[in-house]
C-alpha cells in the first residue's frame, strides 16, 4: 500500500514538473479583471444571440452525412430533429455517446431524426467510429453550423420541431440532460 501511494505521489510530482517546464502566462490583477469582464460581455452577447435565434426556422439548412446523404429542412419537415454538437477529442462528448444511443432507441419508430454534428473531418470520424459505436447519423465538418447557431460549448444539443423551429437544450455536465432531451422530444411529438 505504501509503495502504491509513493508511486502515485511520484507520478503526480513528475506530471507537475513536466507541466511547469512550459512558461505560463501570468496576469496582473487588472489584466485578470479585464479578461473576466471581456468573457462575461462575450457570454452575454452570445446568450442574447441564441435567444434571438430560438424559435426561428433554419431555412438554409443543408447537411451532408458521412454516407453522402443530404439532409435539408424540407427533407426533415414533419419530424423532430435532435442535433448533438460534439467533437472526437471532447471527453464529455464521447462519454455521453452510450446515453445518446439509448435515447435514440427509446424513440425507435417515431418521427425523430438523430444527427451528430461533429467538428471533425470525415477521415477522423471514420477512424473514431471504428472503435466507438454512435448510432446517430454523423454529420462531419459542422463548425459553420455550430458557429451560426452560436453553440457555446460541447457537447450541446439543439432540437428542431416538426416545422423546423429551433429549440436549445443546454446542460453541459448536467446529470439529467438525457431526461431533459427526452421530455423536450416527447413534448414536440404531440
Amino acid at each position: 500500500m505504501k509503495a502504491t501511494i509513493s508511486i502515485l505521489i511520484l507520478v503526480f510530482t513528475l506530471n507537475l514538473s513536466i507541466g511547469q517546464s512550459k512558461p505560463k502566462k501570468t496576469f496582473t490583477k487588472e489584466e485578470e479583471k479585464a479578461l473576466v469582464k471581456r468573457l462575461k460581455e462575450k457570454d452575454k452577447v452570445e446568450r442574447a444571440a441564441r435567444k434571438e435565434l430560438k424559435g426561428t426556422t433554419l431555412s438554409a439548412l443543408k447537411l451532408e452525412d458521412l454516407n453522402g446523404n443530404i439532409h435539408t429542412l424540407e427533407s426533415l419537415k414533419g419530424k423532430v430533429v435532435l442535433m448533438n454538437f460534439w467533437f472526437i477529442h471532447c471527453k464529455p462528448c464521447v462519454a455521453e455517446i452510450p446515453d445518446l444511443n439509448d435515447l435514440k432507441q427509446k424513440f425507435k419508430g417515431k418521427d425523430v431524426v438523430f444527427l451528430a454534428v461533429a467538428l471533425d473531418s470525415n477521415k477522423s470520424l471514420e477512424t473514431f467510429l471504428e472503435t466507438h459505436e454512435f448510432d446517430f447519423t454523423i454529420i462531419p465538418r459542422g463548425s459553420v453550423l455550430a458557429r451560426d447557431l452560436r453553440i457555446p460549448y460541447y457537447p450541446y444539443n439543439v432540437i428542431l420541431d416538426k416545422t423546423g423551429k429551433l429549440h436549445y437544450v443546454s446542460g453541459v455536465l448536467s446529470l439529467n440532460i438525457m431526461n431533459r432531451l427526452k421530455r423536450k422530444i416527447n413534448g414536440l411529438l404531440k
